[in-house]
């Protein structure tokens, strides 16, 4: 399963985007959902979203911002995008097209129309990538591109959820997190399955990179040791 395509879904109507995330875990996608700019870029640094597909007004911002700030941000994978209005207007399609989405497609959405976009876009080469290694502390490198660390110029591949939540420690290495919050930004707050043991999972890094890279604040949660 970590090795399907993940699709980020910020589609404002909830009945929308859960009848369009049935239909693309049905055709084999990992899915997430969430419906604001902030949430999107949060699950950018963290995971590495293959796609991201956005309603043309969000609850906090317009699919152009969105657009036109990511394709700006540094030290996240680059997703493609697929826009999706009601407007079917040439000037706006032309805007969107221009801030750096990959497609527009207009509602009301034919479900087989939109898959096969999908499989258009996925049959490429992932086009804008930041291949940038981003160091976190003297010995260990975080590449977000090939989702690998290294500690000690030696690779170490982690599972897809434990580079997850290093990546969300890094994200904010002065923030304190705490298990619900790790739970929701890594599983998605519209996860099933709330019952992660992120303390197994924490315990899995460190045995991996060694117990001082993450600190546990006793009572709150966990933090970069760096920080």
């Amino acid at each position: 399963m970590d090795k399907n395509n993940l699709i980020l879904l910020a589609i404002t109507r909830e009945s929308e985007a859960l009848s369009m995330k049935k239909k693309l875990i049905s055709n084999g996608y990992d899915v997430i959902l969430t419906t604001s700019k902030k949430a999107i870029f949060e699950l950018l640094i963290i995971h590495k979203i293959d796609l991201l597909i956005a309603d043309l007004e969000i609850e906090d911002a317009d699919a152009i911002t969105v657009c036109q700030e990511i394709r700006k941000t540094e030290n996240i994978y680059q997703p493609y995008i697929i826009v999706i209005g009601e407007r079917p207007e040439d000037y706006v399609q032309t805007i969107v097209f221009d801030s750096g989405a990959d497609d527009y497609i207009l509602k009301p959405l034919n479900h087989f129309i939109v898959i096969a976009r999908i499989k258009a876009l996925m049959s490429r080469k992932i086009k804008v990538s930041n291949p940038k290694i981003v160091d976190i502390k003297t010995n260990l490198l975080i590449n977000i591109e090939e989702h690998l660390v290294y500690l000690d110029s030696k690779k170490i591949e982690l599972p897809r959820k434990e580079f997850e939540i290093l990546n969300l420690l890094y994200s904010n290495p002065k923030k304190i997190f705490t298990r619900i919050e790790i739970t929701n930004l890594v599983w998605g707050n519209d996860s099933e399955d709330k019952d992660h043991n992120i303390d197994v999972f924490i315990s899995k890094i460190r045995k991996e990179l060694g117990g001082e890279v993450i600190k546990t604040i006793k009572g709150v949660g966990y933090t970069l040791t760096a920080a």
